[in-house]
């Protein structure tokens, strides 16, 4: 397939079918008309594809004012039909298209090739002269050219007057001798004739560096490093070309550096600390210092010869290989020689170890290789002490976390905590944090309050007379978080810190315990002297109660001696009624005074057993049947057959009869008593609900308890005692229970208590 040209005299159809460009036919509102195969080759549209789309669509968006301007120019003017835009193809990638385009009986007839790549070399080719241009006129080397013939410039670049003060033209007319000493000139020359035959010879010759002194303008040497080669020019003349730099800097540099080095040397070889140089790539050292023989047992040769893991220790060798790895990371993204710092532990010729600190730094070479440059130095000694200051720290924090005692320190001047350990959370409930931030005065009861500071102000004034005060114990009691409190036995004396300034130090001692065993004993005491003196009560009340029943016995037994002997059976059959009557009241005081005694012992035996709690209560209701019915309360028992507990039937039916009782005493008459029982994990929980008053608020803290009457009058003017309540809850915590209860004042009360459902439970209480 040939490329042909499109004009007003071509046949369409036959351009179409013949042509390699891109071919379109579009009317003159630009909407597409027909596409040829190729553009399915070049641009990926199949030819029905675009048929009926505007052109536009197509074209990029900022060519299509340029190509729409065109076109109308060509339909007025018929000229300069060839134009260049972009289009997009069906990748979505644009492609640069050049024109050529004809207008026939209304219908635009155009042809396109990509010249895509050919603007890219054309730019390329122009931004390469640019960029070429830009690096003679700005480099810091000179570039030159040189006629092998004539042995004169052909070409110099402009950074030559900067570097010899000449001008270029100046430079191309003065001889070599004018700013090369002879041994450079002769250098010079040599260099070039030797390039030269082996260009002859192989067609090409290698690049040669020298380093040769030149002469400025003004009589001034430097040395410049010289890179010369020979080639063909555009002409076909051989020419020799090179680049020449002033690197005066970097001799003189390289000078002190190695006047430098010496000096570094000798420091290395003659220091404690061991100097070295590690090869990143081979992981050896490339030097070792003397100073190592001193340390570790080895040559230098020694360490040299082997790996890095020869020099440290295996438990060590994961943490210095890990550091030198980031260390050449970071290097690599930053460039930038940063410096790290170890602790690792090396071994010793003969056996041991010692413990070094470690430090590098990161190079590279003018040859691009990376080295780290370190320092080991022999820390031993502070690692063993630092080990035992650690174990001591350990112990004291062992003692500062898991002591039961409170350890602290007190600003004298100021009452501030300066220092607390945690078991202050133990003793008192406040955390670490809440106590520090408290005021002093919250800490202590207010007597207790009075005595710390008082204590504390006479350690103070104790400690300002003297180095420091004696240690002293203090009775105190100490606020907790709960609103309680505990005694505490505080141990306080005072120093001088280091900073001049008096602290108190003391250890407070949680003794509640103590405190409260000295009080139980001073209350048994006390206790005690009181049940003596009921004893002796006692013992007078019996003695008074007998007296009267015995005297009246020994009367009789007396009227006895004497008439049966007499015979008078008259007086004794009139005597012999009143005798029974006052042996049986003799016998009932006594059988009352035993059942008191026992209860006094706790020696009332209870006989549990796995009862019905039903049957219990249904009896109970019986007996409360008369009374509910008088005052027309409904009861309704709920209480399921399946409802057990393990009690003393008889304590059940106790604290039925109390509880049944009391609610009928305080609900109004036509009100509701309900009982019903749960199961309660391994307990059964009965409740006793009632429609009634309820009970007032203030006599609610006070109910179960001893600390405040509690009697009040029922709903008909029922009297109570108020101890109901108080046998009822011994009963039930014999009964190995709890009892509780829920009201509100005017809408009804509720009792709940609880009764262990087997042996088992009951046990595994006690």
């Amino acid at each position: 397939m040939t490329n042909q040209s499109l004009s007003s005299e071509s046949d369409p159809d036959s351009f179409f079918e013949f042509t390699a460009d891109l071919a379109i036919v579009a009317d003159t509102q630009g909407i597409i008309v027909k596409v040829n195969r190729v553009w399915k080759d070049q641009l990926g549209y199949e030819p029905g594809e675009l048929e009926g789309k505007p052109i536009k669509e197509l074209i990029h968006q900022d060519d299509v004012v340029q190509t729409i301007k065109w076109m109308e120019s060509y339909q007025n003017s018929r000229r300069d039909n060839l134009f260049i835009n972009r289009m997009k193809s069906k990748s979505g990638e644009y492609r640069s298209l050049e024109w050529n385009l004809v207008l026939i009986k209304d219908m635009y007839y155009g042809s396109a090739r990509d010249i895509t790549e050919r603007l890219k070399s054309d730019l390329e080719i122009r931004e390469s002269e640019k960029r070429y241009r830009f690096l003679t006129d700005n480099l810091s080397d000179i570039i030159w050219a040189i006629d092998p013939e004539t042995f004169k410039f052909t070409y110099l670049s402009p950074y030559v007057q900067r570097t010899f003060g000449y001008t270029v033209e100046e430079m191309k007319s003065i001889r070599f001798e004018d700013f090369m000493t002879p041994e450079t000139l002769a250098n010079i020359v040599e260099t070039g004739q030797r390039l030269m035959a082996e260009f002859r010879e192989k067609g090409k010759s290698r690049p040669n560096i020298n380093v040769n002194r030149l002469i400025k303008k003004d009589g001034t040497l430097f040395w410049s490093e010289d890179v010369t080669s020979v080639h063909l020019n555009a002409e076909g003349k051989i020419e020799m070309i090179g680049i020449s730099r002033d690197v005066t800097d970097r001799i003189e540099g390289e000078k002190k550096l190695q006047e430098s080095e010496s000096r570094y040397r000798f420091l290395a070889e003659n220091m404690d600390d061991v100097v070295w140089l590690l090869d990143i790539e081979t992981m050896r050292f490339i030097y070792v210092s003397p100073a190592v023989e001193n340390q570790r047992g080895y040559t230098s040769e020694e360490i040299m010869n082997n790996g890095i893991e020869f020099s440290v220790s295996p438990g060590s060798l994961p943490l210095a290989q890990t550091k030198i790895s980031e260390l050449v990371e970071r290097f690599k993204v930053t460039g930038e020689n940063t410096s790290e710092k170890i602790i690792i532990e090396q071994t010793k010729k003969g056996g041991g170890t010692i413990w070094a600190e470690v430090s590098g730094t990161i190079h590279m070479d003018s040859r691009g290789k990376l080295t780290i440059l370190g320092v080991a130095r022999d820390i031993t000694s502070r690692v063993l002490f630092e080990s035992r200051i650690r174990a001591f720290e350990d112990r004291l924090r062992f003692i500062y976390e898991n002591s039961i005692d409170v350890l602290w320190q007190l600003d004298a001047e100021n009452q501030k905590v300066t220092f607390m350990t945690p078991s202050i959370e133990q003793l008192t409930g406040f955390t670490l944090e809440e106590f520090m931030a408290m005021d002093f005065d919250l800490y202590f009861t207010e007597e207790s309050l009075k005595v710390a500071k008082q204590k504390l102000y006479e350690h103070y004034q104790k400690t300002k007379q003297n180095v420091r005060s004696d240690p002293e114990i203090i009775l105190l009691h100490q606020n907790t978080k709960s609103g309680g409190t505990v005694a505490v036995e505080m141990i306080v004396y005072g120093y001088h810190n280091k900073d001049g300034k008096i602290e108190l130090s003391g250890i407070s001692r949680n003794i509640t315990e103590r405190y409260e065993a000295q009080k139980m004993i001073k209350k048994q005491n006390e206790e005690l002297a009181k049940l003596l003196k009921e004893r002796d009560k006692f013992f007078s009340i019996i003695a008074h109660d007998l007296r009267s029943p015995f005297q009246a016995l020994l009367g009789l037994s007396e009227f006895f001696d004497h008439a049966i002997p007499e015979g008078d059976f008259a007086a004794l059959v009139d005597i012999g009624p009143k005798f029974h009557p006052i042996v049986k009241m003799l016998y009932a005081l006594l059988e009352e005074l035993l059942e008191w005694a026992m209860l006094q012992r706790e020696d009332v035996s209870f006989s549990p057993e796995v009862a019905r709690i039903r049957n219990i209560s249904e009896k109970v209701l019986k007996i409360h049947s008369v009374r509910s019915s008088e005052k027309e309360i409904e009861i309704v028992n709920k209480i399921g057959d399946d409802a057990v507990g393990f009690a003393d039937p008889s304590v059940i039916s106790t604290i039925f009869r109390n509880l049944i009782s009391n609610a009928i005493k305080y609900t109004p008459r036509g009100g509701k008593i309900k009982l019903e029982a749960v199961k309660a994990g391994q307990y059964t929980e009965i409740s006793v609900s009632d429609s009634g008053i309820g009970i007032p608020e203030s006599m609610v803290p006070y109910i179960l308890t001893k600390a405040k009457e509690t009697k009040r009058k029922g709903t008909e003017g029922e009297l109570s005692a108020g101890l109901g309540l108080l046998i009822t809850k011994e009963y039930v915590e014999h009964s190995g229970g709890t009892l509780r209860f829920e009201t509100e004042e005017n809408n009804g009360t509720t009792f709940y208590f609880t009764i262990p459902r087997t042996e088992t439970d009951i046990r595994g209480r006690q």
